[in-house]
């Protein structure tokens, strides 16, 4: 938000400025105060029923509050803002109420206000799917799904086996891999004895036993 001062001259509506301004910059004006006198206004008293009445005289601005919002300060011709405003007359008597009207200065106003680009709309209280809708979405960016470890299958005896006389345990067609690796390594064993006792065996050396 940017704090402005719209300093008005004397003769000026006050309501119709403040649209103006807003319409011409493109943004939303939150008035919080005003300092000066107004001479012609037209309050809705907070009377029940509620009733407009219209001043004529002179009667100093004490309090101005309201807000033009950006949808609104782009449209031609849109009802006045509905500002609350606190007079007080020559004689001390105090009159509040909402703006319901016009409200024209006598020799001068100054507006502090603060402009803003956009407004987020909400309406309370929320629904409840929505909030828990919005709830489990944090929750899920928070902690995203962990995918379940995938299993690595062997695709022959061969792999099975490899992976049981390493140690490792696979499954495949519904056998251990630790079974079959035990097998294969028996194998191996009858083969290398079979090598030993073999007459041309003298002198060379087994791939996987050598010795130097």
């Amino acid at each position: 938000m940017r704090p402005v001062v719209l300093e008005l001259g004397a003769g000026c509506e006050v309501a119709a400025a403040v649209a103006a301004f807003a319409r011409r910059r493109r943004v939303g004006v939150s008035v919080l105060c005003g300092r000066g006198t107004v001479a012609a206004v037209t309050l809705r008293l907070p009377t029940s029923p509620p009733a407009a009445v219209k001043l004529h005289g002179r009667f100093e601005v004490l309090s101005l509050s309201g807000t033009v919002l950006p949808s609104a300060a782009g449209e031609g011709a849109a009802p006045p803002p509905p500002f609350s405003v606190s007079l007080a007359g020559a004689g001390g008597q105090v009159i509040g109420g909402t703006l319901a009207g016009e409200m024209t200065t006598a020799d001068g106003l100054v507006v502090v206000a603060a402009t803003f680009g956009s407004a987020e709309v909400h309406r309370l209280p929320a629904d409840e799917d929505d909030e828990a809708t919005g709830s489990r979405g944090g929750e899920e960016r928070r902690h995203p799904q962990q995918q379940p470890p995938q299993t690595v299958a062997a695709t022959s005896a061969v792999d099975v086996g490899l992976l049981g006389y390493g140690g490792g345990v696979g499954v495949a067609g519904g056998a251990s891999g630790g079974q079959v690796g035990r097998h294969q390594q028996q194998q191996q064993q009858a083969e290398m004895v079979l090598w030993a006792q073999s007459p041309g065996s003298v002198g060379q050396a087994h791939p996987a036993t050598s010795r130097y």
